[in-house]
């Protein structure tokens, strides 16, 4: 979200505490990416309807059944210019019914892209939630119809300039499962060709080429992205049972 020097009506729904920051000037002004529309309209009343949510994969820890889902009833509260945020009234497995919040997404896709065998290529990007930079792994949503593995090619092209020969899946992870339904598909990408960058406007990007075994190291202290965690810490046990170094 764009730098706002009063309270956005796109974030009313939440508490005082919670509104962003404002920033005054330079870099720390711009915000981290947010696709590719602006567009952003508050639905008036609310209405209900039967949710047919994309579910995870098979493997994907979690998962309820298509008929649970289809009992669940939702009032639909705000549409941003990325996601809708919607409030669900559940029937819990414990016999309860209860109101639920939730931010709807369609997915997304992060890389560890490996630029040798020891070495990898990091980002430090800004991040506006956060309110400065942070080290984290190229990524980003899916687009509407896109499959992951391609999400996360293009996102690697798009933010480092690097054109990946190959892909592997290292697996996928729920975000923040306490109020949202995004799913990130995590990969690593080998055979790396240099190609051009293709930043958005808010995207405030620094390439950062690590060893692995460093990048790790970092977790203790430096890198606190979550997403990034787990891929760094699923491509050194790939790496491992691969016998690469």
């Amino acid at each position: 979200m764009r730098r706002r020097h009063n309270r956005s009506p796109a974030l009313a729904f939440l508490p005082s505490w919670r509104q962003p920051k404002t920033f005054e000037g330079g870099a720390g002004g711009k915000a981290g990416r947010i696709g590719k529309t602006n567009r952003c309209r508050t639905f008036k009343g609310a209405r209900t309807h039967n949710v047919q949510p994309t579910l995870p994969e098979p493997e994907s820890p979690g998962a309820l059944s298509q008929a649970w889902r289809e009992s669940v009833t939702q009032r639909r509260v705000h549409r941003g210019a990325q996601f809708e945020f919607v409030t669900e009234a559940v029937d819990l497995p414990n016999g309860r019914r209860v109101d639920l919040d939730l931010l709807r997404h369609p997915g997304a896709a992060a890389v560890v892209p490996f630029l040798d065998d020891e070495r990898i290529l990091m980002i430090r990007q800004f991040r506006y939630a956060t309110g400065g930079e942070i080290m984290e792994i190229p990524a980003g949503k899916l687009d509407p119809g896109e499959a992951p593995e391609l999400c996360a090619v293009r996102e690697l092209e798009e933010e480092t300039g690097y054109r990946a020969g190959r892909v592997e899946k290292l697996g996928a992870i729920w975000t923040s499962p306490g109020f949202t339904d995004e799913i990130i598909h995590l990969y690593a990408a080998y055979d790396l060709e240099p190609t051009a960058q293709q930043l958005e406007p808010d995207e405030i990007i620094t390439l950062v080429p690590i060893a692995l075994e460093e990048a790790i190291a970092r977790l203790a202290e430096g890198i606190v992205d979550g997403k990034t965690a787990t891929a760094l810490l699923l491509a050194a046990r790939k790496r491992t049972m691969s016998g690469t170094g």
